[in-house]
């Protein structure tokens, strides 16, 4: 999922979100301001999955997931699975990015699925 999963418009960069005319509001269940911060989240992929649990993860917030869009949403952003990167390139060392932003981009990428690699090597 990215941040135009819920709207036609392009966006890719946080600043793409802030200028859209109308924001998402998922049925009238999200203000502006969540409905804004959420689609933000959702313009970084690799760190999307724990800022989007992280959003939800207050009682308040987690009524919101009643909403047949806004649990399509949440869904759709956690079991992207994202690009694929073989297990046997990811393996060998010498191919890690090792600088930012990483001049390899095709490396930015997991074997198992954003999900898997996130419960593997988060803290």
């Amino acid at each position: 999922a990215t941040a135009a999963y819920t709207t036609d418009a392009s966006l890719s960069t946080e600043d793409d979100v802030l200028l859209l005319e109308t924001v998402p509001d998922f049925g009238g269940t999200l203000g502006q301001r969540e409905a804004e911060l959420l689609m933000s989240m959702m313009t970084v992929p690799y760190t999307r999955i724990p800022l989007v649990l992280a959003f939800f993860a207050n009682e308040e917030r987690m009524q919101y997931l009643r909403n047949a869009s806004v649990s399509d949403f949440f869904q759709a952003a956690l079991f992207e699975p994202g690009k694929h990167l073989p297990l046997s390139i990811m393996e060998a060392a010498e191919l890690e990015p090792a600088d930012a932003p990483a001049s390899k981009p095709e490396l930015l990428a997991c074997s198992h699925g954003l999900l898997l690699n996130e419960l593997q090597h988060a803290p």
